[in-house]
């Protein structure tokens, strides 16, 4: 894939940028629901380093997108 194929990274990383928190909730309910067993492993402070962990996984792929280079974009996901 080249950069050209990469057009809407803007839009992307715009679309990363406006969701921030709201997209890691999300995100963290979903693990959770999917995986009901962290809740008895981990706690609320599971919960908590998840959404943190899950925030940084997304201010690097907004980095990555907003760099104009789809290389570290693709190796981070890979």
């Amino acid at each position: 894939m080249s950069n050209a194929d990469f057009q809407p990274a803007e839009e992307a990383a715009s679309t990363v940028r406006a969701l921030g928190e709201s997209a890691v909730a999300w995100i963290v309910e979903r693990l959770y629901e999917a995986h009901p067993g962290l809740m008895a492993q981990f706690g609320q402070q599971g919960i908590a380093r998840c959404r943190e962990d899950i925030g940084h996984h997304l201010r690097f792929l907004q980095a990555a997108l907003d760099s104009g280079s789809v290389s570290p974009f693709e190796d981070y996901v890979l």
